[in-house]
């Protein structure tokens, strides 16, 4: 919690730690499950999530479209 100034986990009890960590672990491991589904939906946004990747990537190695586009031209990104 960002406004609590003490660790609120230190004063928790075992068994509300475990609680707590229980709900951490099957919330991490099923997030995409709860969004997606168990269709596969879930390699269509990692497909497209990188594609953007990439392509912002080679912008930013070439002076000419990173200038177009006013991002930070890094120079090194590009293909040797």
């Amino acid at each position: 919690m960002p406004f609590v100034k003490h660790p609120l986990i230190a004063r928790l009890s075992i068994l509300s730690l475990f609680v707590f960590v229980y709900l951490w672990i099957v919330g991490f491991s099923n997030a995409i499950n709860l969004t997606d589904g168990l269709d596969g939906l879930a390699i269509g946004c990692t497909i497209s999530v990188t594609l953007v990747y990439g392509i912002l990537a080679y912008a930013a190695g070439n002076v000419f479209i990173s200038d177009y586009l006013l991002i930070n031209y890094v120079p090194g990104t590009g293909e040797s």
